[in-house]
């Protein structure tokens, strides 16, 4: 009758334990400091027994080796006994597990399982099956549903808030609108100095092109419009067409809720129209006003520092201020120029915010 009881329980313990090469999706709830012991989403619920061993893994690449030491319904507490990966033993880590056969014991607890481990874990054989862990990074506590509960939601608000990755997402859409301050520089007949602020907007696409560095083609329009004191009035229009290298040194720019500090150079050319309507002095005798035009191109080139943030949706913000220097060639002049060319001379800084998106 014992013998039979006894068959009774091991046939009902094989049939409600997982066979070998058995394969699970798994979520890692909790970690030590060392990443020794993980509390994972399955438990006995799943066919989990103490003592079972398996294989952590992503893909085709082992993440690391474990034991069941601790059981509960729907949870379960790990040994780590070989470590292959350890930036990826990490709280809500998704990983996949096998289960594998037991590792064969050794009697000297002194004695390494795995030679190639950067963490080992000393098994030894104790009454029965079960296994006596050499770790000081094991607890007695209890992990009831109320602490996994508690667990879980913890770890996912320091998710929220913890980086990840943007590296599968190459390209960034993105939008400026800045200011420039300008000192400028006329040169005809005479030569005249001045300065002026303008404001601009900006679109661009960024390609990321591994870790370090970036290309960002973009367009941009700018308007100013200066009053003289007679009335007089002068507007000038830019379309401006170029690119620029980002270079990230200090911080990768494929991470979220960091701040991402890059260097920027660049170039452009363009389009400009400089128009003047002309007026009159108070008391004067009125007349009508005259407008002339005069068009040309542009280049520009420009350099300077920014910084980047991304949060959890692909959304981002960014800043950038560099120093920009620009020539306006104007070969379109009104009748009245007594001259076939006339250029002027642009250079100051530009701050500019704006908004992106990866994808």
């Amino acid at each position: 009758m014992q013998k039979a009881l006894f068959f009774t329980l091991i046939f009902s313990l094989s049939v409600f334990s997982l066979p070998i090469d058995s394969k699970l999706s798994v979520r890692i709830l909790e970690t030590t400091q060392s990443g020794k012991t993980l509390l994972i989403n399955r438990g006995s619920s799943d066919n989990l027994n103490v003592g079972d061993h398996a294989k952590f893994y992503i893909t085709e690449a082992v993440v690391a080796r474990a034991v069941v030491i601790k059981l509960l319904q729907n949870t379960s507490v790990w040994s780590v006994y070989r470590m292959v990966n350890p930036d990826l033993v990490i709280n809500d880590a998704a990983l996949k597990l096998k289960i594998t056969p037991a590792v064969k014991l050794s009697n000297n607890p002194y004695s390494m399982l795995a030679k190639d481990s950067i963490q080992g874990l000393n098994l030894v054989s104790g009454s029965g099956d079960d296994y006596k862990v050499y770790s000081d990074l094991l607890d007695d506590r209890d992990y009831s549903d109320a602490d996994v509960t508690e667990i879980t939601s913890r770890n996912e608000e320091m998710n929220f808030r913890s980086s990840s990755s943007l590296k599968g997402r190459p390209f960034e859409f993105w939008t400026n609108l800045g200011f420039h301050f300008y000192s400028s520089q006329v040169n005809a007949d005479s030569t005249y100095d001045g300065s002026e602020l303008v404001g601009r907007f900006a679109l661009g696409l960024e390609l990321y092109l591994g870790r370090w560095f970036s290309i960002a083609p973009q367009a941009s329009y700018m308007q100013d419009s200066l009053l003289s004191y007679d009335g007089a009035v002068t507007d000038s229009i830019l379309y401006e067409y170029g690119g620029a290298l980002n270079f990230y040194l200090f911080t990768s720019p494929h991470q979220t809720y960091k701040l991402i500090p890059f260097i920027s150079l660049g170039a452009a050319v363009g389009n400009i129209v400089d128009s003047f309507a002309s007026g009159t002095v108070a008391g004067s005798s009125a007349s009508a006003s005259t407008t002339v035009e005069a068009s040309g191109t542009t280049f520009a080139y420009f350099g300077g520092l920014g910084l980047k943030y991304y949060f959890a949706n692909k959304l981002g913000v960014r800043m950038l201020i560099d120093a920009y220097r620009r020539l306006d060639v104007f070969d379109e002049l009104p009748s009245t120029a007594n001259e076939d060319e006339w250029d002027r001379w642009r250079f100051g800084p530009r701050l500019a915010f704006g908004f992106m998106y990866r994808f």
